[in-house]
């Protein structure tokens, strides 16, 4: 099996692996080999940017040629998917239990597993916005 003929790589392991090193050099061949290719970053550390000597940034944006990459923070989408949650929740809480639920909600950001659910959800959302593309 090829790696590099499906649509969706994912890149993971303990830190100082060559996480970010290993992915930008993949995005960069399938770049050239004419591919469209969205490198997306979740690490807080931001070392894309520093693979390419330039700021990336929350936002996607063209690197090279077919090369665009985007840097995911995980605090930004931490508190938008909390605040997501807050929005959501409103219609099936009842108003006067409200001000509890946002306490255990604004509590739950701190738990483990939190940043994860808010930058897989960020991911999905810019994997399926850029298929459209």
């Amino acid at each position: 099996m090829d790696i590099l003929t499906r649509k969706i790589i994912f890149v993971g392991g303990k830190g100082g692996v060559g996480k970010s090193t290993t992915a930008a050099a993949l995005a960069v061949k399938l770049a050239h080999t004419g591919y469209k290719t969205l490198l997306i970053s979740t690490d807080p550390a931001h070392n894309v940017g520093h693979v390419f000597d330039m700021e990336i940034g929350g936002k996607v944006k063209k690197v090279a040629g077919n090369l665009y990459a985007t840097e995911i923070d995980p605090d930004i989408e931490t508190a938008n998917y909390i605040k997501g949650v807050k929005e959501n929740i409103k219609k099936v809480v009842h108003s006067g239990m409200m001000e509890e639920v946002h306490r255990q909600l604004d509590t739950a950001k701190a738990s483990p597993g939190a940043d994860e659910a808010a930058l897989f959800d960020r991911l999905i959302t810019i994997i399926l916005e850029e298929r459209e593309k």
